[in-house]
């Protein structure tokens, strides 16, 4: 549906300042209950990788770190898909926690940061297999595409009411994280020389 750009802001000026004028209600609904949701969403998930990607970068002293290296985007659509698939509600990330626990027990004799990337590729390889056996198995006509369209990162489904799910989990890690900056010293002038081992 077009909707021009006045008409964007004159609606948000009625929602947000009450101001007084009429608009088209389809024009209003649209804007209101699924574009807006809809970028706000776009835009913690943003951020939310965006934290995530300095923090990994900062702890590993590698700017090519990314969350893949630990498993977690492979073990995190594993839980999704097996959620959607078993019509669970979807529950959170324990990955890196997994990940960390396994590297801890067979680490004490050899370098751990090795061990735990190691540990993240292998888990993050045998999720990945864990979610096409899932995608085989899924219903073609009901399962799969919600599967498929969660894992392409759709953002179709989000309504007003996902906004404080999603803003909860994202402000619960991000605050730990900004004050915990403080506790390490500054990324050295030569970072770009950091390798993984």
């Amino acid at each position: 549906m077009h909707v021009s750009l006045v008409t964007y802001l004159k609606i948000l000026g009625i929602h947000f300042f009450n101001l007084d004028a009429s608009m088209p209600k389809n024009a209003y609904t649209v804007i209101l209950s699924i574009r807006l949701p809809r970028i706000i969403v776009a835009m913690l998930v943003g951020a939310a990788l965006s934290l995530s990607g300095a923090v990994y970068q900062g702890i590993f002293r590698n700017p090519m770190i990314s969350p893949d290296i630990l498993g977690a985007s492979q073990e995190a659509g594993f839980g999704a898909a097996l959620a959607i698939l078993l019509d669970f509600n979807r529950f959170g990330i324990v990955s890196v926690f997994f990940t960390y626990f396994i590297s801890k027990k067979v680490s004490k004799h050899t370098d751990a940061t090795l061990v735990l990337i190691l540990t993240g590729m292998m888990l993050g390889t045998l999720f990945g297999s864990f979610l096409s056996l899932i995608k085989y198995v899924a219903d073609p006509l009901n399962k799969l595409p919600t599967i498929t369209f969660w894992l392409m990162e759709s953002l179709t489904t989000i309504a007003n009411n996902d906004i404080p799910i999603i803003l909860f989990p994202f402000v619960l890690g991000a605050i730990p994280l900004i004050f915990l900056r403080l506790k390490f010293p500054r990324t050295p002038k030569n970072f770009m020389r950091y390798s993984i081992t």
